[in-house]
């Protein structure tokens, strides 16, 4: 879900920027900023963070699992609830160095700025899958997000690169419905409470040579 709304959003981006140089190869790909060094003319959309959005996360209709017999797992409102989540996606633009090639890349900077000022609102279409047999549409808010030099510094010395020119963006809210789990492939498969044999007066008959009840049935320890 996450990679297919990114890769929407960056084939969009992409095809602006093959309007404003006709002729060249694709500019835009989606990958990560610390592996690649790039061209001059490259940009690298990288996923920086995944936040849950805490407000909006009590509007969500639950729904039921049809698949889940046990209602356990389910939410009070009478099912599983849905999960909005924002990104925050880093647009990393390369250059060489050279004058003319990191004016170049400024440019390139000022045209994606341009481009999500025009686009701030993107209407994603996930295809239906075997996982998830629904279509699903969604109207993304995309916002320039503010880093300052502090975390700056420190986002690019955790990708273990050179600094670059960027431009960070948070996109709200992608919403994720929850997996079906069918009852056969649950974590916990049987009881671990003791369940032993009682007698009349609702005493525990100790028998670890014949237990009764199940394989839980407390034993008697021996020398």
């Amino acid at each position: 879900m996450i990679a297919k709304a990114l890769k929407q959003i960056v084939e969009g981006l992409d095809d602006h920027f093959k309007v404003i140089y006709p002729g060249t190869p694709s500019q835009v790909s989606l990958k990560s900023a610390n592996k690649t060094i790039g061209s001059a003319s490259s940009i690298d959309v990288t996923l920086i963070n995944v936040e849950e959005d805490k407000v909006y996360k009590n509007h969500l209709n639950p729904f039921p699992n049809p698949l889940v017999s046990n209602t356990a797992n389910k939410n009070p409102m009478g099912g599983i609830s849905a999960m909005r989540i924002n990104l925050y996606v880093l647009f990393a633009f390369h250059s060489d160095g050279d004058s003319p090639s990191y004016e170049n890349t400024l440019t390139r900077l000022t045209h994606v700025l341009q481009y999500f000022q025009a686009k701030q609102y993107q209407r994603i279409v996930i295809p239906a899958t075997v996982f998830d047999p629904v279509l699903r549409e969604f109207n993304l808010e995309i916002n320039y997000h503010n880093i300052s030099l502090e975390d700056s510094n420190n986002m690019w010395s955790n990708l273990g690169g050179e600094q670059k020119p960027y431009a960070m963006y948070q996109i709200k809210m992608l919403e994720l419905q929850p997996a079906f789990i069918p009852d056969s492939v649950a974590v916990i498969q049987d009881a671990r409470i003791s369940n032993p044999d009682l007698n009349a007066d609702g005493e525990t008959i100790f028998d670890g040579i014949h237990p009764k009840n199940d394989k839980h049935t407390i034993k008697v320890k021996t020398n």
